[in-house]
């Protein structure tokens, strides 16, 4: 499956990412795997001076497939995810780069309609829960670290895409 994905509170403000899922159906429960890279965003102190951040993320993810008839399902899912966040610094004396990881706990509602054959339309809404929220800094001459960004303690999230099932 591919989605366009939605995210308000990881990054400064809300962002844009390519997601791209494979997973397996049983019964009732369905298992994915899925791998996002986000569009960049500048956190900033001013005009010329900042960091450009870029994020990738890959998650797995259960969920519970509710049958609410023929080519409806809708259910709740339970995962778990690692982001990888680079931050290179400009208009600094000398460019901070750093990178981090951290894990999150996410919480989803995923419904797909099966629209023809083996073509899916799928929309998920949930949060995501950092366990750790690294500060995203500059180094500044005269006072040390200056802090620009800190994910939120949850993150709300959305996608819509197309996924095709095989036999």
């Amino acid at each position: 499956a591919m989605t366009a994905q939605g995210d308000l509170g990881t990054l400064p403000s809300a962002r844009l990412a390519a997601e791209f899922i494979a997973g397996v159906v049983l019964g009732h429960f369905r298992t994915e795997a899925s791998g996002s890279v986000w569009l960049g965003q500048d956190a900033t102190r001013s005009a010329a001076e900042g960091t450009h951040l870029h994020v990738v993320e890959g998650a797995g993810r259960g969920c519970w497939r509710g049958i609410v008839g023929h080519s409806i399902e809708a259910g709740p899912c339970l995962g778990a995810g690692v982001a990888h966040v680079s931050s290179d610094g400009f208009g600094e004396t000398t460019p901070y780069q750093r990178a981090a990881w951290w894990w999150t706990a996410d919480g989803d509602l995923l419904a797909t309609w099966i629209m023809f054959g083996p073509l899916a339309l799928r929309a998920l809404v949930g949060i995501a829960v950092p366990l750790s929220r690294p500060p995203i800094v500059i180094l500044d001459a005269q006072s040390g670290t200056v802090q620009l960004h800190q994910a939120s303690a949850v993150a709300g999230r959305a996608a819509l895409g197309l996924e095709v099932r095989f036999p």
